[in-house]
């Protein structure tokens, strides 16, 4: 709840005389695309705690993680464009590649699906080396896997509709059977 994250941030406040507690956000998409990867909160809420964090802290007291997978690669620029605009050097964010479940992966998905947004990443400037050849060595070695396909599927269909989420933001030749 609202109350309590700003309670518990202005304890940290407090407690860290030295100014050098360090603070690690986890985030990989926004706005719509945040929703169906972080459900429980709205990317509005999501904004407001986490400028009050970078207000609080700087960007230079703080770390960005993300995971790189299906779901987040097709909103991942915008997002390094929103932290850009909050001070942050975005070659220095932090990145995990998730592998499982494999119907989540990056390397489940035919690469002619997701080279516009990798290719756009690539090109944008806004990437680290390491994670350029992450995502190209990633082209290379993905192949469509039909099974896996109709799980991602399921899954989607599945949360979209318990939480009430459009899974139309997502391009149609992910979400058609």
């Amino acid at each position: 709840p609202e109350k309590r994250f700003m309670s518990v941030i202005d304890k940290l406040q407090q407690i860290d005389k030295r100014a050098q507690l360090r603070i690690n956000v986890s985030v990989e998409t926004t706005g719509k695309h945040f929703e169906f990867i972080r459900h429980g909160v709205t990317w509005r809420d999501f904004q407001r705690r986490f400028e009050h964090l970078v207000d609080q802290f700087t960007p230079k007291r703080m770390s960005i993680m993300t995971t790189m997978f299906i779901l987040a690669i097709f909103d991942y620029k915008n997002l390094l464009l929103y932290i850009k605009q909050l001070g942050f050097d975005t070659k220095q964010v932090q990145f995990g590649y998730l592998e499982d479940p494999e119907y989540q992966s990056l390397l489940s998905f035919d690469q002619e699906l997701t080279a516009p947004y990798i290719n756009e990443l690539v090109e944008s400037g806004l990437i680290g080396d390491d994670l350029t050849r992450t995502l190209r060595a990633t082209q290379q070695q993905q192949q469509s896997k039909s099974e896996l396909h109709k799980d991602f599927i399921t899954y989607i269909k599945d949360f979209g509709q318990r939480r009430d989420l459009d899974i139309n933001i997502f391009p149609k030749e992910l979400i058609n059977e």
